[in-house]
């Protein structure tokens, strides 16, 4: 079966079915979460290389510095990229898992492409799933931060105390400014573009239907 939902999801979720490539609209979240497609993909990392790990935890980098500085020139003006670690191990622990998530099921897709036209569009499945791990990850920081203010807009910010960064939610916490989260979508082409020269690199193009 040649569609674009059988590249995300693998052979056996959709088999007998069909879905035209080019009649996209949305991800079926249900599905990339149901308990065989998880089997599927854990096989599917297994099996790659040590390098494409590596890959992942760039990836995280990139994606981490993208949604809390996505402007270039705020990257090292008050560090924020760093201060996130700090506030909340639950988010923290989400974060790391949902991009890794990301990251390999857009791999996976590269490598089930059948055509040039779906390999080459693959690194956009990031900016699909990216805004889910963002909206998540930073409803925990508010959660479990302090509040304060840096770089134009209300961020929640660590106290310091190791106590404060273990508990999921703070007495302090400050949802007031959650919405700051569509603040980072202005960088989801950052790891578009990374996620882009990782997979022209190393995935093979796939070859022409004989």
């Amino acid at each position: 079966m040649s569609n674009f939902t059988h590249l995300i999801f693998g052979e056996n979720l959709f088999s007998g079915l069909t879905v035209n490539t080019y009649n996209i609209a949305i991800i079926n979240m249900a599905i990339i979460f149901s308990r065989q497609y998880l089997r599927e993909l854990g096989d599917f990392i297994s099996g790659l290389p040590l390098k494409f790990k590596i890959f992942c935890a760039i990836f995280i980098v990139t994606t981490n510095v993208a949604g809390t500085t996505p402007f270039l020139r705020l990257i090292f003006e008050n560090f924020y990229i760093i201060e996130i670690w700090k506030i909340s191990l639950l988010a923290d622990i989400y974060f790391i898992l949902s991009m890794s998530y990301i990251f390999f099921v857009t791999i996976r897709f590269a490598y089930n492409a059948k055509s040039k036209f779906e390999y080459y569009l693959s690194p956009l499945i990031t900016t699909l799933l990216i805004p889910f791990g963002y909206t998540i990850s930073w409803f925990l920081v508010c959660m479990g931060g302090e509040f304060g203010y840096s770089i134009g807009v209300g961020l929640p910010y660590s106290d310091g105390n190791l106590g404060s960064f273990i508990m999921p939610i703070s007495a302090e916490r400050e949802m007031e400014h959650f919405s700051a989260v569509l603040f980072g979508y202005n960088g989801l082409w950052i790891p578009a573009i990374v996620t882009a020269i990782m997979i022209f690199t190393s995935v093979p193009e796939p070859e022409p239907a004989s």
